[in-house]
């Protein structure tokens, strides 16, 4: 069973859930928290393109309360960008 939640990521990034799923928009989410850090890398090793459909997931990520967070890129997030996440 899962429910979906409309949070902030700071309040979602402090939630204690089973796993995390986090949509990325193609302008990101802000910088500062570890989320943010962690995607910027993957994307600097390009192993996160910039684009609709790519995931990118991750275990026991450093200030982040869910163990498992999952980020899916949205791109522009209209419904054809949403079907490819």
């Amino acid at each position: 069973n899962f429910d979906l939640l409309q949070r902030s990521l700071d309040k979602s990034l402090a939630e204690k859930v089973d796993a995390l799923l986090v949509l990325w928009p193609a302008d990101g989410l802000g910088a500062g928290h570890a989320l943010s850090k962690t995607v910027s890398l993957a994307r600097k090793h390009q192993h996160f393109e910039d684009k609709a459909g790519q995931v990118l997931s991750s275990y026991g990520l450093e200030g982040v309360r869910a163990p498992l967070v999952v980020v899916a890129h949205v791109g522009q997030g209209d419904a054809a960008d949403l079907r490819r996440a």
